[in-house]
């Protein structure tokens, strides 16, 4: 009888345990979740502000849009010298605005799509490695095509600081180390 106490006794203490842990890990993840939402949305913001910078274009856009216009005016002389005097092109012209504008619409909704399709990496519980590989694959590449989109239309970066390496490298440290102790926790507590 007083060994069967005992059993029930420590089968209560490491249940208590084991609650008090899980209470410690879901504070630990919601901490982390409130972190990588603020890395999250600081990305999305210094995407949308490189996406605004780049809808007017510069002066390589420009140049760009005259050799267009150039290379099409030079095709419609050569057919009409080819068709005689009574040729007629129906191609419009090189429309600015509207090339700069679709431009823009283009990566504004580019950016919102990536966003949306990762934004559930970490709602999983408990997180997996791979949850917070995915979610940290995601940040660091929004971060690269941002900084790779602004150089291949020849822009200078207005927010080159923008991305904590430093920050993003302690959020890993942390999943990384909270997934870990996650398999601790997974342990039936009952032996």
């Amino acid at each position: 009888r007083q060994e069967q106490e005992e059993t029930v006794k420590k089968e209560q203490e490491l249940k208590e345990r084991h609650n008090e842990a899980k209470q410690i890990h879901d504070e630990r993840r919601a901490v982390l979740l409130a972190e990588a939402s603020s890395l999250t949305k600081s990305l999305y913001r210094v995407c949308m502000r490189s996406v605004q910078t780049i809808q007017p274009g510069n002066e390589h856009d420009e140049k760009i849009f005259k050799e267009q216009e150039e290379k099409q005016l030079a095709a419609m002389q050569e057919r009409a010298t080819l068709q005689g005097a009574d040729f007629f092109s129906m191609a419009p012209p090189v429309d600015r605005k509207n090339e700069l504008s679709s431009r823009a619409n283009y990566y504004y909704n580019y950016a919102r799509e990536n966003f949306e399709q990762e934004s559930d990496c970490l709602r999983h519980d408990p997180w997996r490695k791979e949850d917070v590989e995915r979610y940290l694959l995601f940040l660091r590449k929004g971060e690269k095509t941002r900084r790779f989109l602004l150089k291949d239309y020849k822009f200078e970066d207005p927010h080159p600081g923008s991305f904590d390496k430093d920050r993003v490298q302690r959020f890993e440290e942390k999943a990384m180390e909270l997934v870990y102790d996650i398999k601790a926790l997974s342990e039936p507590w009952r032996v």
